[in-house]
């Protein structure tokens, strides 16, 4: 969005209120990784177990739904959809951290990179990015879907080298999901999880190294895959986490994991700007360069 006196203006779901930058991703944006540890932990620290790995058999027979109850049409609501249906699924492995000291503010690509190993030839791989609100007040414990994305496994050296995996052998898959703008409010958790379908949302894959358009139903097998989480096989998320405050230095990041206190302190998202009172939206649902009022809800800039 392209908007007068800045280049851009995001909203920021979780606190609900429109951010200014001078570019995207955020220039004063810093780079925090998630790593993915035993015992379903989120930190930030790297794994320093020698051995450590989470595994899940994914049936095509027997797909994970995208949303707790299918239609006919696709609901918008599936994208911040309560994900607690899926609770007592074992094809879903689920990562948490403890809850969150302070508001923490993503904006900008979620890049995922996981170390895994198939029992067959390929399989796809489901990221999601959630937001677990408190076991106490309004909406408690529900778990938000904030983003949620897809990567078929051969492609993971590009779409136009589709490779077969060499069934027991780690590989890593790195893919990259569409942007976020979003706050965990203090109190609140991140949560990941990691999964192999998507039904109906995404087809199901065969998981063998077969030809999509041609395979039969009895092409469809089961996979065991297994999620790396260990120092030489690690598995993590890359996000990135704009810093506000009136002075020069950025805090240092401030998501906990268990047996950890906060790293820093950070000033949280009240120190956003807003954008002015009138902006031009270059988006292709608009006209160029068509000017439209901010709503009255918004403070004066």
């Amino acid at each position: 969005v392209c908007i007068s006196g800045a280049p851009v203006a995001a909203f920021s779901s979780g606190d609900n209120r429109w951010h200014t930058f001078g570019r995207w991703t955020p220039s004063e944006a810093r780079k925090l990784t998630l790593y993915l540890a035993d015992g379903g932990r989120i930190t930030t620290e790297k794994p320093t177990v020698k051995n450590s790995s989470t595994s899940y058999t994914s049936d095509p027979a027997d797909p994970v739904p995208y949303i707790a109850t299918s239609g006919t049409r696709r609901p918008k609501e599936y994208m911040i959809a309560d994900q607690r249906f899926l609770e007592g699924r074992k094809d879903v492995l689920t990562f948490v951290t403890e809850p969150l000291a302070e508001d923490v503010t993503l904006a900008g690509p979620v890049e995922a990179s996981l170390k895994v190993a198939l029992s067959t030839s390929d399989a796809d791989f489901v990221l999601k990015l959630i937001d677990v609100y408190p076991d106490e007040g309004e909406k408690a414990g529900m778990q938000m879907l904030v983003r949620g994305d897809v990567v078929r496994g051969r492609y993971r050296d590009g779409f136009t080298r589709p490779k077969a995996f060499v069934p027991g052998n780690p590989e890593t898959v790195p893919f990259r999901t569409t942007d976020i703008a979003h706050t965990f409010r203090a109190g609140h958790r991140i949560m990941v999880q990691v999964q192999s379908s998507w039904f109906p949302l995404t087809e199901r894959n065969p998981q063998q190294f077969i030809d999509l358009w041609r395979c039969a139903a009895s092409d469809f097998v089961p996979c065991r895959v297994t999620l790396f989480h260990q120092r030489d096989r690690v598995s993590s998320l890359t996000v990135y986490k704009p810093w506000f405050s009136w002075n020069s230095a950025p805090p240092s990041a401030s998501v906990t994991s268990p047996g950890n206190s906060p790293r820093g302190t950070s000033r949280g998202s009240n120190r956003w700007s807003l954008p002015p009172k009138r902006m031009s939206c270059c988006c292709p649902n608009c006209s160029p360069r068509a000017s439209r009022s901010i709503p009255p809800e918004w403070p004066a800039g």
